[in-house]
């Protein structure tokens, strides 16, 4: 009976605390009511009140940092009253940062972390939360697409009564712009990621797809490209006690809902999420970082809504300032991995064979025609709700993998590449005079370029490259960046062509597809006959291919082109991929010690800190 009445009191206590608070400071959602979202100014209005009130609370704006011309903003929750990371991170403090409204016309979490913000900072309950961990919310990464709201855009969703658009100034998908960083918002968050380092990372969406009985979904990043500490520790204790402690929180979830096979019922099993490099939880990842996406299910009401996610958050945070030597010891363990690993995947795919039971909470599915085209439609009966097991398939297998070199030279003329590769804290050096260097060059053999744009570009696919040992000019002022970094994923997945997000696969290189100079057949004529003459073996190749090409054989053009193309007139750099892998010793100009450096490996390294 003692422990009935002091929990019964417990939690009116803590009901209690938050009804005066939300008194103190009312979120526009709270004020509105409960199927309205804040507006911009509402949202800004609300943080610079918070922060007003109270010392723990520090609004910083990231100039130029958006596309529609407003400063990106990053509230910081400090209960140390300390803002700069670099100390914070010296004194053991887990950072913790929340992206919202990258997609605003999912505004569950601009609304959650309102509240969960004023909780924090201004009832005292949650005080101990605040020791050891420091909190950093994007209060809206897309302003852009928040400032134009409209009532019709997410035509599956049940509310709120206005929303903001998912494009940016720009109409560019933001969580598809981590790598490509096209927009100035996402410029802004790499520069904001690279200075705080985050130990966990929650990008709030809302979803789209299957109906099922569950208000809350997430996406955990993609374990099997974790380190393996991490990823243990991410399947182990904290997927497992975020979905209990969300079950006692009235507020059940499950992993996000996607079908292993598109247009298949979620019956027949799910899929982990590949959460790619572009995506922001993908990005976080190259840094060790644990991220989460929450995904609040569209059709439930607007107000379960934010309060699942608010309780995602914040149930979140309890198990971080808990386990915060844990977590600071497996990331620290996690950035010397990354620094010293030689095998990277560029590419992974799902493992169809290997699947775990998942309890599943969905509803009956029933399959008639469209009144409107007469094709099957699904539909879903909330009156018949199930609970099954169901395959969920959350392993997946390298691709494509690839040896590190000790450096990449990247040729200064690349500026976008450069300017993107500082941004997310690539550290590089700059050749102090001109060099010619040996080095590994690719050569782009296959490639398909996209049909149709996506996001802005063109994307390259199919990519495959041979590898040639050849001798090759840099200049004064072209950048070499070693791989015994804490940024040596990013570096190796965007500077290699076969990544999923590499430089190449999104359009930044496309300069070297096309050739720049050609020939005039009837002039090249007779140094084509001399080069036949001189190359017997380069003549039987062409007598080979007019025998096998119909197409080639018909062809004058082709056939003196093939002969130009195997001479000394042809271009070196079409199809070449300019940066260079330096994977064995060699001497390179640099600023230091003598001017002149042996690059040799982890030897190399220490003495390039020292100089």
């Amino acid at each position: 009976m003692f422990r009935f009445t002091a929990l019964v009191l417990l939690m009116f206590s803590g009901w209690l605390s938050a009804q005066g608070v939300s008194e103190q400071l009312p979120t526009p959602f709270e004020k509105n009511g409960p199927n309205t979202s804040a507006t911009y100014a509402e949202m800004m209005t609300f943080y610079k009140d918070l922060a007003a009130k109270s010392p723990m609370v520090k609004i910083f704006d990231v100039e130029n940092g958006t596309d529609v011309g407003r400063p990106l903003q990053l509230v910081v929750i400090s209960a140390s009253k300390i803002f700069n990371p670099v100390p914070l991170r010296q004194a053991d403090t887990r950072i913790v940062m929340i992206m919202n409204g990258i997609h605003p016309g999912e505004p569950d979490g601009i609304d959650a972390s309102m509240i969960l913000a004023r909780d924090l900072v201004l009832d005292k309950i949650y005080a101990p939360l605040l020791e050891h961990i420091v909190i950093c919310i994007i209060p809206a990464y897309n302003i852009d697409g928040m400032m134009v709201r409209n009532s019709v855009s997410r035509t599956n969703q049940n509310g709120p009564e206005a929303y903001g658009f998912r494009g940016n100034g720009q109409n560019l998908d933001l969580n598809r712009d981590c790598i490509k960083q096209d927009s100035k918002n996402a410029r802004a968050f790499a520069k904001l990621y690279t200075e705080w380092r985050p130990d966990v990372f929650i990008d709030t969406h809302t979803s789209n797809g299957a109906d099922y009985q569950y208000i809350m979904t997430y996406i955990a990043t993609m374990k099997d490209k974790l380190d393996p500490g991490l990823a243990a520790y991410m399947e182990t204790t904290l997927n497992p006690e975020m979905t209990a402690k969300m079950k006692d929180a009235n507020y059940e979830m499950c992993p996000y809902v996607q079908t292993k096979d598109w247009e298949v019922l979620p019956d027949s099993g799910i899929s982990a999420f590949n959460d790619a490099p572009r995506y922001t939880t993908g990005y976080a990842s190259l840094f060790g970082a644990i991220a989460y996406t929450t995904e609040a299910h569209m059709l439930k009401k607007f107000e379960d809504r934010v309060y699942g996610t608010y309780q995602f958050i914040m149930q979140l945070l309890k198990i971080v300032n808990r386990d915060r030597k844990i977590i600071g010891r497996l990331r620290k363990e996690a950035i010397e991995a990354i620094k010293k690993q030689s095998e990277y995947t560029l590419r992974w795919k799902l493992d169809p064979k290997t699947s775990q039971k998942l309890s599943f909470k969905g509803f009956t599915a029933t399959i008639s025609p469209s009144t409107v085209t007469g094709f099957p439609r699904i539909a879903y009966d909330e009156t018949l709700p199930f609970t099954k097991d169901i395959p969920f398939y959350n392993k997946y297998v390298p691709e494509i993998t690839v040896t590190k070199p000790i450096a990449y030279i990247i040729p200064q003329a690349w500026d976008a590449v450069i300017e993107r590769l500082k941004l997310s804290g690539v550290v590089m050096q700059r050749l102090s005079e001109d060099v010619t260097v040996e080095a590994a060059m690719y050569k782009i053999s296959k490639y398909k370029s996209a049909e149709s744009p996506y996001e802005g570009h063109f994307p390259l696919s199919g990519i495959e490259v041979k590898k040639e040992t050849q001798q090759v000019q840099y200049w004064a002022g072209d950048y070499v960046a070693f791989t015994d970094q804490e940024a040596n994923r990013f570096l190796v997945e965007t500077l290699e062509p076969q990544g999923v997000d590499s430089y190449l696969s999104w359009n930044f290189f496309d300069p070297i597809l096309s050739r720049k100079e050609y020939f005039s057949p009837y002039v090249f004529d007779s140094e084509a006959q001399r080069l036949l003459d001189a190359e017997p073996k380069l003549k039987l190749e062409l007598q080979e291919k007019i025998k096998s090409d119909t197409a080639f054989a018909k062809s004058d053009w082709a056939q003196m082109d093939f002969v130009y193309q195997h001479s000394k007139h042809m271009e070196p750099g079409y199809l070449r991929y300019p940066v260079a892998r330096i994977e064995k010793s060699t001497k390179l100009p640099l600023p230091g010690h003598r001017g002149l450096r042996m690059l040799f490996g982890r030897e190399f390294a220490e003495s390039r800190q020292v100089g």
